[in-house]
Parts: structure tokens; sequence; C-alpha cells
């Protein structure tokens, strides 16, 4: 019994150790939030439908008041409508993981068949998020003080309730980051391999693709990770076959997930994006749609969304149809604001004022009824996000830190000889690429309209970057000492 204790504690190191209670300390904190009732999740706002009906569900609820009571709903009714189907209008990656859920929903939760309990969708994140956070935490180059760093960041930041109610709910914002995470440590994992295997290749391209297609807004992105693809080619002759088939599946399912946006949400889109992004307080909105190439007679719905009611022109009406949709597309908006730059700065500049925009924990996190005062949730970052509001709306403290980071990231790749470093940096550009591209993709998107829950992806992001920051900063320190000691 005793050499079973000696071998137990030998093969117990400090790594293992840290690792171990960073990851119970997640899981705890995710199973008290997410499943323990009453858990906390996210009201619908309307956007729901579009993907748990392409899993068979409906709300409880048989009326509009029902449905969208502003309270988080945790259980939801099988109608068996679409779930065989692999495919429907307004696709992303979250209708399969729900998909999944709901399997697991009828294996476990066998006493209420029909019912769906939403806990199961977000338990499934949860074990996705926690997955990546340790490879994360495992990734070798680190010191265990900027491991030890990492994992407390990790635990005060993203186990918030701002962003782990998320996994509760039918937003792409929970697939957004449990994916992001997976992508992150997947990388790291392969890249710290002396000699990987296909199998980490390819758990690295099912986790980049499933982040990719969490959101439609996210696609674009597909051109920054191409560049990590393209390195993965050059570096590891081994398994070019395998690379160059995982990329060309990655495009095609980015290909699907855009065809797949309905004919509805184009409009609605297309509409956000000039009536309240070009002609976002535009003082020439006639002059402005002309340089659109549309008739400058629809200035009249300046500064309107898709949804108001009386308005001169209807976005859906027989006027718009035939002279506003045809004549329009993202190719024309992007053009307007290339030709017009200072436009694009103005309106750039208003996307920062919609940044962080997150609302507290309450009431409306808990189903109906529950005596929630007294559940402790993680508040950390929201606290440090309304005291410091003008901070995370400051446009030059964006450009000043993005550029830094890409100045640092720029001199590792080009100085460093070694294919791990160049790897890791252009994981950090692509990171970078993530948040800085939300200053401009939802104006191209959708102008202002629901601004704040667009730039989601800007917030998440940015603290992700600012974590790499803290953690490449404790790496120096710890290396710093340790070549003292040595000397």
């Amino acid at each position: 019994m005793n050499k079973k204790i000696i071998h137990f504690k030998n093969t117990i190191t400090k790594k293992k150790l840290i690792i171990f209670s960073i990851l119970s300390i997640l899981t705890l904190i995710l199973f008290y939030c997410l499943v323990l009732t009453p858990a906390i999740g996210k009201a619908d706002n309307g956007d729901f439908g579009r993907m748990y009906k392409l899993f068979g569900l409906a709300d409880m609820g048989s009326t509009y008041e029902e449905q969208y009571d502003s309270y988080f709903h945790q259980t939801f009714k099988f109608i068996n409508i679409g779930y065989l189907a692999p495919w429907w209008e307004n696709w992303v990656m979250g209708c399969w993981i729900g998909k999944i859920a709901l399997l697991f929903n009828l294996i476990f939760n066998f006493s209420n068949l029909g019912l769906f309990d939403i806990r199961f969708l977000g338990a499934l994140y949860s074990i996705i998020f926690i997955l990546g956070v340790y490879f994360i935490l495992k990734y070798d180059k680190f010191s265990n003080f900027a491991r030890i760093v990492c994992g407390i960041f990790i635990i005060l930041f993203f186990t918030d309730g701002i962003y782990i109610s998320y996994f509760n709910s039918f937003f792409g914002e929970g697939t957004t980051i449990s994916f992001i995470f997976l992508t992150i440590g997947s990388f790291l994992f392969l890249i710290s391999r002396k000699e990987p295997l296909k199998k980490h290749f390819i758990f690295f391209f099912i986790s980049s693709a499933c982040f990719l297609t969490s959101k439609t807004q996210q696609l674009p992105l597909i051109l920054f990770m191409l560049l990590i693809y393209i390195a993965l080619y050059v570096f590891f002759e081994k398994y070019k076959k395998l690379i160059l088939t995982s990329t060309i599946l990655v495009l095609s399912l980015c290909g699907l997930t855009f065809i797949s946006i309905g004919d509805y949400t184009s409009k609605n889109n297309i509409y956000q994006s000039v009536f309240t992004g070009i002609l976002y307080n535009s003082d020439y909105p006639e002059k402005d749609l002309e340089d659109l190439g549309l008739n400058p007679k629809f200035a009249s719905n300046t500064s309107s969304g898709f949804y108001d009611k009386s308005l001169e022109y209807d976005p859906l009406g027989d006027e718009m149809l035939e002279e506003f949709y045809p004549n329009i597309s993202l190719g024309k908006i992007l053009k307007f604001y290339i030709t017009h730059p200072s436009r694009a700065w103005i309106n750039i500049t208003a996307s920062t004022n919609y940044a962080y925009s997150f609302s507290p924990i309450d009431y409306q996190n808990y189903i109906k009824g529950s005596t929630y005062e007294n559940k402790f949730i993680n508040t950390f970052r929201y606290n440090l996000i309304v005291n410091h509001l003008d901070l995370y709306r400051n446009i030059f403290l964006y450009i000043g830190f993005s550029l830094s980071y890409l100045i640092i990231i720029t001199i590792y790749f080009l100085k460093t000889k070694k294919k791990e470093v160049k790897l890791l940096s252009l994981l950090l550009l692509f990171l970078l690429a993530s948040g800085a591209s939300q200053l401009v993709l939802p104006l191209l998107g959708s102008g202002f309209a629901d601004a704040g829950k667009h730039l989601f992806s800007l917030s998440l992001s940015y603290d992700i970057l600012l974590g790499t920051v803290i953690v490449w900063i404790c790496n120096l320190i710890s290396k710093w000492i340790k070549n003292r000691k040595l000397l």
C-alpha cells in the first residue's frame, strides 16, 4: 500500500496538480450555475426559434406573451419536426450541437419523454469549454506561475454570468465561447507535439470549423484561419494531403453556412446595413443613397429599423422589393466605406459605443417564480466593465492595444526560426483579427441594429487577448527569475 502511495505522489507533478485544481473549480462553478436549481440562462428575444426548430423543439408557451415573457425558459417540448434534417435555412453549428444535446436528453431524461431540458445543452457547452481550457493549461511552454495566472484569469473573467448564461440558451454565442477555447486548446496541443498524429490535426480542424460556423458573422474569419491552414500545410509535409482535404471541407462547411442564410434574414441585414449603418447620423442621406446607386426617395427611411412601423416605404413593400434590394449588395456597401473613409471612421468610432454591452444577471436569467436572490453568481468581469465603461469604449485604446499586439507578434514571427513559435504567432494574429474585425463586420452586415449583441465577439476576443498578454508577461517574468537563479 505504501508503495502505491509513493508511486502516486511521484506521478503527481506541480503542473498536474495546478491543472486539476483549476479544472475542478471551473467544473464546480459551471455545475452550480448552469445545472443546480435555480439555474441561470438567457431569455428568448425572438431569435431562439431560428435554431431550436431545426432540431425539433418548440416553446412550451402557446401565446406570444407566454413565449416572450422576458424570463429564462428551462423546458421545451419536442415536436419531432426537423430533427433528422441535416441542413436547413439559417443553419449554424449550434443546430448540430443542439441535436446532440437533445439525444442526451432523450437518454438521461427518459422520465420526461417529449420534453427537453436546456441544461443538457448548457452541460454540453460546458464540457467543450472545459476541454478547451484543459488543453490550454496543458501547454508545456507555460511556466507553472503563468499556468496559475491563466487559470485564475479564465475563472474570474469567463465564468462570469454574462458569459456562461449563454450556455443555457439557443443563442449562437454559446457555441462561439466554447469552441473558441477548444480551437485555441486543440491548436496548442497540436503544435506542442514533437510528432503530431493525424488525430491531432483532425481535432483542430473540427474545432476551428465549429467556431467559424458558430455564427454567420464569424464566417469572414476564414480568411485569417486560412493563414494557419497554409502554415500547417507548409510545415508538416507528411500530412499535406490530410491538411488540404480538411481545409477544403472547412471551406465547404463555411460556404454552406453562408448560403443557408434565408432570404428574409438577408433582406433584414442589408436593410439595416444601409438605413441604420451608412445613413446613421448622415447629413446627406439622399446623396449617400445616390452614391450607392439607389433611389434617393428612400431617404425618408433613414435611421429606421427593419421592424419599425409606419414607415413611408415598407421594408418588404413592393417598391423596396423592386427598386432597393435588387440594386444593393454587400460589395456596394463595402465600396461605399472604402470611398468614404471619413464616414467609415465616424461609424467605426460610433460602434465602440456599443462594445461590452452586457446586461446584469437578474430575474430575466431565471425561470419565472425562482427564488434566486441568494444564489451566488460570479460578476467580477461585469463589475469591471460597468465601473470603467469609458475605458472599454475608447477607440484609441483599441487601436493602440491592437497595433502594439500586432507589432510584437510580427517581431516574434519574423525573428524566430522555430516552427512552433511561428505557428503560435499566427494563432495570436487570428485572435486579434477575431476581435478587431468586429469593429467593421457588424457595420457591413447589419449596421447599428442590435449593435450591442453583434459586438459580443469583440468583447470576448479582446478579453482573450488581454489574457494572452497577461500570461505572456508572467511567462517572461518566470524565465527571467529562472535565468537569474542559474547565474
